[in-house]
């Protein structure tokens, strides 16, 4: 849907995105039960454990103007994370050869969202020090995404001696909620 964008809100040190209807009501989103879902087990950085993308204890219901994720699992010196926020893919597949993936074969390493239909990176929280791996998405107070999904998935940057790798997380598939 060409000139489709998320809208960015604003309150006092807390940037949420709100995805819009139109995204999550494309034909390839689903309808299903639930809520978070984890999908995959992540790409993990080298000689490391995979990113963890976990959620907060809100639920992702419609009107929630604070559904949250979180990163964990960095090492010092990773550059990031960034979230992207998506439809998901009709089943995990392998990351792009351009990503350059820590370790693609890791098991579970797999991108969870459809890369071919436009992708959402929302701004993380500011902290005290600096941006924080957290973020804070916004759900319209529409009845009609009652049982859409989307997915989740976060990436971060690792520079090591043999270059620069990115490292995927796991993903999460979020069910709109009444």
């Amino acid at each position: 849907m060409p000139g489709k964008k998320s809208a960015f809100l604003t309150r006092p040190g807390r940037p949420l995105v709100v995805l819009l209807p139109a995204l999550l009501s494309l034909g390839a989103a689903s309808r299903a039960l639930g809520q978070r879902t984890p999908l995959g087990g992540g790409c993990p950085f080298p000689g490391g454990t995979p990113l963890l993308l976990t959620c907060g204890a809100t639920l992702p219901k419609i009107g929630e103007t604070d559904f949250e994720l979180f990163a964990s699992g960095m090492p010092p010196g990773a550059i990031g994370p960034e979230l992207f926020v998506g439809l998901c893919a009709a089943s995990p597949v392998p990351a792009p050869a351009y990503a350059s993936v820590c370790s693609p074969g890791a098991p579970g390493c797999a991108v969870v969202l459809d890369l071919s239909i436009e992708v959402y990176v929302p701004f993380p929280v500011l902290g005290p020090g600096g941006f924080l791996p957290e973020w804070s998405l916004g759900i319209p107070n529409d009845p009609s995404l009652v049982g859409m999904t989307f997915c989740t998935q976060a990436v971060a940057a690792v520079v090591s001696g043999g270059g620069m790798c990115l490292a995927l997380s796991n993903g999460i598939q979020v069910t709109v909620l009444p």
